[in-house]
C-alpha cells in the first residue's frame, strides 16, 4: 500500500468580541489546500487583559464536539506587547485512532516558544525555529539525548565534589544536534506575501512520516496553530 502524500494546511484567525463581559475569542480555521475545504477549527478565548489559558479544538464539520483540548500554564505578563513570544507549556488530550486518551505536553526548553518538546506514542519530538517566522517539526535522537543526559548527569558530580552541589549547575544544550538527520515530519510559517495581503495566518505542512496518523495530525497542527495565535494575539 503506498504511504499517503504530505498535506497542507493554510490556517487564518478571525476576532469574536464579547464587549460586555470583555472577552476575546480567537478562531483559527484550519484549510485543507488539496480539497480547500475547512477540516479543523481551533479556539480560544482570554479576558482583554489577562492571558490565554485554555484552547479547544473541533471538526469543522461537527463544532460542538470537541477533539482536543489544551491546558496552557500561566505567565506573569510585564510587556503585553511582547509576551505573547514566550513559550508556554502546553498539554493536550486527545483520543487517538483506537479511542485511547491520550495526553501530551510540550515544554519549551527556555524562555521563547522553540526549542519546544514533547513526547508521543514513546519517541521523542522537537520544534525548532527556522526561516522568517518558520518552525520546523523533528524526532530526537534518543542516542543523543542520551548523551547529553549523561553530560549533565556528569556535571552535576563535579559541581558536587567541588561543593557547588548545592546551586544548580545549568548544561547548555544544542537543540538541533540532537535531532535525527533528514527532513522536518512538519513544518509552520507565516509566507511574507501571505502576511501582506492578510490572506491567511498560517501555512502548515505535515510529512507523509506522520500524515497515516490522524491523532499526529491534529497535534502537530494544534500545537503550531496555537503557539502562532499566542505570539500574535497574546500572550
Amino acid at each position: 500500500m503506498p504511504m499517503p502524500g504530505p498535506r497542507t494546511f493554510q490556517c487564518r484567525i478571525r476576532t469574536e468580541r464579547d464587549r460586555i463581559n470583555k472577552i476575546a475569542t480567537y478562531i483559527c480555521t484550519a484549510k485543507d489546500t488539496q480539497t480547500g475545504e475547512p477540516v479543523y477549527v481551533l479556539r480560544a478565548s482570554k479576558p482583554w487583559e489577562g492571558i490565554f489559558s485554555r484552547a479547544t479544538m473541533q471538526l469543522a464539520t461537527a463544532p460542538d464536539v470537541l477533539i482536543m483540548t489544551t491546558e496552557i500554564a500561566s505567565i506573569v505578563v510585564r510587556d503585553p506587547e511582547e509576551d505573547g513570544h514566550i513559550g508556554r507549556v502546553m498539554t493536550h488530550r486527545f483520543h487517538d485512532g483506537d479511542g485511547q486518551l491520550l495526553s501530551v505536553t510540550e515544554r519549551p526548553d527556555g524562555r521563547r516558544w522553540e526549542p519546544r518538546r514533547f513526547a508521543y506514542r514513546g519517541r521523542d519530538y522537537l520544534w525548532l525555529h527556522g526561516e522568517w517566522k518558520g518552525r520546523g517539526l523533528f524526532e530526537v535522537d534518543p542516542a543523543k539525548l542520551a548523551e547529553d543526559a549523561e553530560f549533565a548527569a556528569a556535571i552535576e558530580i563535579v559541581a558536587a565534589a567541588r561543593g557547588d552541589g548545592a546551586r544548580k549547575m545549568e548544561v547548555k544544550v544544542n537543540a538541533e544536534d540532537q535531532v535525527k538527520k533528514g527532513t522536518a515530519l512538519a513544518r509552520s510559517n507565516m509566507p511574507f506575501w501571505a502576511y501582506m495581503l492578510s490572506l491567511w495566518d498560517l501555512e502548515v505542512k505535515i510529512g507523509e512520516e506522520i500524515v497515516g496518523d490522524e491523532a499526529f495530525v491534529r497535534l502537530a497542527l494544534g500545537s503550531a496553530m496555537l503557539a502562532q495565535m499566542v505570539s500574535l494575539k497574546g500572550p
